[in-house]
């Protein structure tokens, strides 16, 4: 159940693991203790911004790809990662697009530290932007992190964003925080540095997630506006300067709005919720509901002290992957995105997510959802899972 105003049918924004990568050990232990009970997770980072995390997890690999012998580009550390891919995946979302440099030969130095855009991923829903950083001497055991960043699409900022300096973690297929080469935090062994912003090769990465929370679309073959001023390093939300600079740059995006539009009419378990459609892209997941609101008044304590009552609403169970045609499950591959009520009298419900993996559209037959009482590693066990057909 999540807080809402009732006057107020607005998307919730989940900010994704890519940018959440920044919490303590301590954050990250609570998150997979707890994952079987919270849809999202809450806290503030640096810049006093607020993200939610929804928890991501998962295994699987695509079917069949489509191979050629076009020239295809170096993809970066963080995206790499943050989506699993394969290098047949690779290619398959660079020939149709949704993978694409970003201007390799576009960078910008300033205060001797070289900023150079280098991949994109776009789809009709998300963009993710990955930036290479030379340059810059980051101190050991420090956060880095710019002061200022300002970002518009086609000149507009009516979209959410949120962005992160990419610290080598991942998450492995029971959705515990790894390392890049797949081994679990907890087994490095003593005095080794968890994060590790600094590749092998000197260099950084920043990672900017944008989501099209308002017009979909607005990201395929658009003109983005990115500025970065000042870099330092930060602790406990708090900016420490370093250098001043101002690294600008005008990039345009490729995309593919490719999906696959799927029906259902089937409740999910007894809960009431019903999948009417879905729209499935090879990185993102968007599931319309049919579910009556059902609203409950609860008691809180404002800022001032004085007593507050807030309005609950229960949710759908929890969108956590897909089922493909062949009897692979795809568990915990949903990554950031929003959740909104289209139409809170009429019961309509939406969610949308990015993927952590690159789903083959034309096999997938199920939507999955985890039961509220499975828990521990053995929550992705298909005894605990909604299955939910599709066609």
């Amino acid at each position: 159940m999540r807080e809402q105003e009732i006057e107020m049918l607005q998307s919730e924004v989940i900010i994704p693991e890519i940018v959440q990568r920044k919490a303590n050990l301590a954050f990250r232990q609570i998150q997979e203790e707890s994952r079987e009970k919270e849809r999202v997770i809450s806290y503030r980072r640096a810049r006093n911004r607020k993200f939610l995390v929804a928890v991501a997890a998962a295994a699987g690999i695509m079917g069949a790809i489509t191979a050629c012998t076009a020239v295809y580009l170096h993809w970066s550390r963080g995206l790499e990662a943050e989506l699993h891919v394969s290098e047949e995946e690779k290619r398959y979302l660079e020939d149709i697009k949704i993978a694409a440099p970003a201007g390799e030969n576009s960078g910008v130095t300033s205060a001797g530290v070289t900023v150079t855009p280098i991949q994109s991923i776009v789809d009709s829903k998300f963009a993710f932007l990955s930036f290479k950083i030379e340059g810059y001497d980051l101190e050991e055991g420090k956060e880095p992190c710019f002061e200022n960043i300002g970002i518009t699409v086609d000149g507009s900022a009516d979209f959410s964003w949120s962005a992160s300096f990419y610290d080598g973690l991942t998450t492995d297929e029971m959705g515990r925080v790894a390392c890049q080469d797949g081994t679990p935090v907890q087994d490095l062994p003593e005095g080794v540095p968890v994060e590790q912003y600094v590749a092998e090769d000197g260099t950084m990465e920043y990672d900017v997630f944008m989501i099209a929370n308002v017009e979909e679309g607005i990201f395929i073959d658009a003109p983005v506006h990115v500025v970065f001023e000042n870099l330092g390093t930060v602790h406990k939300a708090e900016f420490f300067p370093d250098l001043e600079g101002r690294w600008e740059f005008d990039i345009k995006l490729s995309g593919s709005d490719k999906v696959r539009h799927v029906s259902s009419g089937n409740e999910i378990g007894d809960s009431g919720a019903v999948v009417n459609y879905a729209d499935i892209s090879p990185i993102s997941l968007q599931v319309t509901y049919d579910f009556e609101a059902q609203p409950e008044e609860i008691e809180g304590v404002g800022k001032d002290g004085q007593p507050i009552i807030s309005t609950l609403y229960k949710e759908p169970p929890v969108l956590t992957g897909v089922r493909l045609k062949d009897g692979t499950l795809l568990v915990g591959i949903c990554n950031g995105g929003m959740t909104s009520w289209e139409d809170l009298e009429k019961g309509i419900y939406k969610e949308t997510f990015a993927t952590n993996r690159v789903i083959d559209t034309e096999e997938v037959d199920a939507l999955l959802y985890l039961k509220p009482d499975g828990n521990g590693e053995n929550m992705f066990a298909e005894e605990n899972l909604y299955i939910v057909p599709v066609e």
